[in-house]
């Protein structure tokens, strides 16, 4: 934001859920698409608590494809948070049985460690983020991919044939319908 009026207008859209905010994960298993809502509590543990006490989030999970890399079940998944909390994603995935792949804080130390093989980095992308301008106007800015996730991204092989590169078309597509 670029003056104190725009900040507070950004504000007010992030407080509101007027933020558009979508992710690309890389998460363990053959997951489905989902909405998640559960609690989230952060303010004296080093990670964020799903269930029980604490604010409530909304986290929208679009799984795109059921893939293999290097041996593991993985789902590519389009996710757009709804509420926005402290590690929300990562805490959800993991909440509903599917961490995201290389997640150190939310996953186990065997499964973070075997993920090594597959990157050295978390499996996590915001790659659009969307808000109106002080006129209303609607804005999205992109990122594209850092080029580790999109080699792992390459590298998988679609559960219904397991010989074809995975096609990422869909992220050039809306995917909203959730």
């Amino acid at each position: 934001a670029k003056g104190y009026e725009a900040f507070l207008d950004l504000s007010v859209q992030l407080s509101s859920n007027r933020l558009l905010r979508n992710y690309l994960g890389l998460g363990h298993g053959w997951q489905r698409s989902r909405s998640i809502q559960a609690q989230l509590y952060w303010r004296t543990a080093p990670v964020t608590r799903a269930g029980g006490r604490g604010k409530p989030s909304h986290t929208k999970v679009k799984c795109m494809e059921h893939a293999a890399v290097l041996q593991t079940s993985v789902s590519v998944l389009a996710i757009e948070i709804v509420t926005g909390r402290q590690h929300q994603i990562r805490s959800h995935c993991a909440h509903v049985g599917h961490p995201l792949v290389r997640d150190g804080k939310y996953s186990s130390l065997a499964t973070y460690a075997a993920d090594l093989a597959i990157s050295t980095h978390n499996c996590l992308h915001r790659y659009c983020l969307g808000f109106y301008d002080l006129e209303g106007s609607r804005h999205n800015v992109t990122s594209p991919l850092n080029t580790e996730f999109a080699s792992v991204l390459e590298q998988l092989r679609r559960k219904d044939n397991a010989g074809r590169r995975s096609d990422l078309q869909w992220l050039r597509e809306e995917w909203s319908s959730l």
